[in-house]
């Protein structure tokens, strides 16, 4: 992504409406310190909770719960920059070559699991 983009967002707001694990936008919003809203969806909550990322959730599908998720970082400039100070950390804590072997990790297992070498 450009990273003007990052840099003059307030807030990254992630419109997914399925998942397949760690979001590699949410690692560069990370990397520019921002906070983000994100779906609650599959295992993605505990996902980013266990690699330190926090955010604002909502309902997919739910325009009134996205807009309200939006509003409480928006509306309050203080938590913005907590989320945003926090995020930046856990991208500090889990390089993006370390999310790929993650990925390559639980794949392998996945494979096995399914008896495919």
């Amino acid at each position: 992504m450009c990273p003007v983009i990052f840099r003059e967002a307030a807030v990254a707001v992630f419109p997914y409406t399925s998942t397949t694990g760690s979001s590699g936008v949410l690692h560069q919003a990370g990397d520019y310190g921002k906070a983000v809203v994100l779906p609650r969806i599959g295992d993605l909550a505990e996902l980013i909770e266990e690699e330190g990322y926090k955010g604002e959730f909502f309902t997919p599908g739910n325009v009134a719960s996205l807009a309200d998720a939006i509003e409480r970082i928006v509306s309050n400039p203080d938590y913005r920059k907590e989320l945003g100070l926090r995020n930046f950390r856990a991208s500090r804590g889990l390089p993006i070559a370390e999310v790929v072997d993650w990925y390559l990790f639980h794949l392998d297992g996945l494979f096995k699991a399914k008896g495919v070498s």
